[in-house]
């Protein structure tokens, strides 16, 4: 657990947090479940049920740095940071949210 904190700080200063969209996320809680050495059937029944509509594959690449436990076929391709404003996660200028 020690290494998979690790590997969230180190992750975090290459600049992945700006970049996690759905697919990403998925890839990496299975990259930090084989640091940790866990097994990922063993959490999936923790979380939340999902539907065909509800469910993403994890992303068939990286965009932060490999380790020795995740050392397999998924390319790491970096992905350029959102321009500002509008984006698919955030509310951008012009969008009126929820009072």
């Amino acid at each position: 657990m020690t290494r998979a904190a690790e590997l969230v700080l180190r992750w975090g200063s290459e600049g992945v947090g700006v970049q996690l969209e759905p697919d990403l996320a998925e890839r990496m809680l299975l990259d930090l479940m084989a640091v940790a050495g866990q097994d990922p059937t063993e959490f999936a029944h923790a979380r939340a049920p999902r539907t065909e509509l509800t469910f993403v594959p994890p992303a068939t690449s990286r965009a932060w740095s490999r380790t020795n436990e995740t050392r397999d076929d998924y390319p790491f391709v970096p992905r350029p940071p959102e321009p500002p404003g509008r984006g698919r996660f955030r509310r951008g200028r012009g969008v009126a949210g929820p009072e």
